[in-house]
């Protein structure tokens, strides 16, 4: 019985961590779109990443761009995945989620807590 409960609570934490991914990449992306098409040109140019990056990531130009692509491939079924969404949606849920991705980024910490700030829709529209 205890295998059933255990084997039951990851396959609960296991949605609520693929809820909080799929959440993350609905609200993020118009950046992740970007960021993917950046990615994108710097696999085609012969440029080094910018040396920030650069430290945190292997030195060789091939790898990097290698690794870089493993992570496009990923990013770009995500991206997909998001598009096929955003098109079943009605023009009033897209209007919501407009205003949802715009609201993510009007968060403020209070004591060390993550709270949303006050504003008015025409704030967010505008």
């Amino acid at each position: 019985m205890r295998n059933i409960t255990a084997i039951n609570n990851n396959i609960m934490q296991e949605l609520k961590n693929d809820d909080t991914t799929a959440e993350e990449w609905l609200l993020y992306y118009p950046a992740r779109l970007k960021q993917y098409y950046q990615d994108l040109n710097y696999i085609s140019t012969e440029t080094n990443r910018p040396e920030v990056f650069a430290r945190s990531e292997p030195a060789n130009v091939v790898v990097q761009k290698v690794v870089s692509l493993a992570e496009m491939e990923r990013t770009e079924r995500w991206l997909i995945v998001i598009e096929l969404v955003q098109a079943m949606l009605s023009p009033k849920k897209l209007l919501f989620l407009e205003i949802r991705r715009k609201a993510v980024d009007k968060r403020q910490t209070v004591n060390g807590h993550e709270v949303w700030r006050n504003y008015s829709i025409f704030s967010v529209l505008n």
